[in-house]
């Protein structure tokens, strides 16, 4: 019987993004590509949000360490290390939290909300100058922002903050 070789032409090339999945190429054997459909990190993140919602931050966590090291963009990675950083200040790993909150303003510097998240992990570990350090960044932001009624509030209640921990200092 003779050897049938395969049709080269009709290998899939690339990457291929789908609404549902993301298809990541693993290897290739013998001229043919093998992949395998991971979860995207939107997905990923709710799933993790329904584990956490029930308290079940273990597998929570573990599902989050594993699209982490799948993600392939910046926006990606955001958003899994803020649902880390969640994740885990929810078991009282509040330094781990705090690893994962400065790994996120490293990837969005001048995010408000992980700002002022980070600035009250601070406090809660006692690292009062760094809390006053991450509100201050955030009280800039605000005043750079679109002024209104919630701005102005949020500033005063962040620069009591700040004044308040500048005394226990």
């Amino acid at each position: 019987m003779p050897q049938v070789k395969p049709d080269k032409t009709r290998r899939p090339v690339g990457l291929i993004v789908g609404v549902s999945v993301t298809v990541v190429v693993v290897l290739s054997l013998g001229g043919y590509l093998v992949w395998r459909a991971f979860p995207t990190a939107t997905q990923t993140v709710r799933e993790a949000d329904a584990l956490n919602a029930k308290g079940d931050y273990v597998d929570a966590y573990t599902k989050l360490k594993g699209a982490y090291g799948r993600a392939f963009t910046d926006s990606d990675r955001a958003l899994i290390l803020s649902r880390l950083a969640a994740t885990t200040s929810n078991q009282s790993k509040l330094d781990e939290a705090y690893g994962y909150y400065q790994q996120l303003l490293k990837l969005a510097p001048n995010d408000y909300a992980t700002l002022v998240s980070t600035g009250d992990l601070a406090v809660r570990l006692g690292h009062k100058s760094d809390a006053v350090g991450y509100y201050n960044r955030a009280i800039a932001i605000l005043k750079q922002s679109q002024p209104g009624v919630y701005t102005k509030s949020e500033i005063n209640r962040l620069t009591q903050q700040v004044a308040e921990l500048e005394k226990q200092s």
